[in-house]
């Protein structure tokens, strides 16, 4: 008998565990840092969106992506030594990749 009961209390629990926690629509970003300058790929720069606040670098060729990113419009800061931050807004689809490219000046 308490086998019965668990096989059907399990299932409800499950079910109203699920229901009760809506699915967020995510997304991804993808791009690059280069020096607005010479055009080459800045390499270890930092790219920080606030929400979900997370913060990326730039790999050797200056790519990065930022997965599981809320859908919706987000601020996006790219940072390097040396370079003047750059602030972008990038809108992310539902299921989708949204694509920026950073082009950082040097520092007056």
């Amino acid at each position: 008998m308490r086998c019965s009961f668990v096989r059907l209390l399990l299932p409800a629990l499950l079910l109203g565990t699920l229901s009760s926690t809506p699915l967020r629509a995510q997304g991804a970003i993808t791009g690059q840092v280069i020096d607005d300058a010479s055009g080459l790929a800045i390499t270890g720069a930092t790219i920080r969106i606030e929400s979900p606040s997370r913060e990326v670098v730039s790999d050797r060729t200056g790519r990065f992506t930022i997965a599981n990113v809320p859908a919706g419009t987000h601020a996006l800061v790219s940072r390097y030594i040396g370079f003047a931050p750059v602030t972008q807004t990038v809108t992310v689809a539902s299921g989708a990749t949204a694509g920026v490219t950073f082009r950082l000046k040097a520092a007056p």
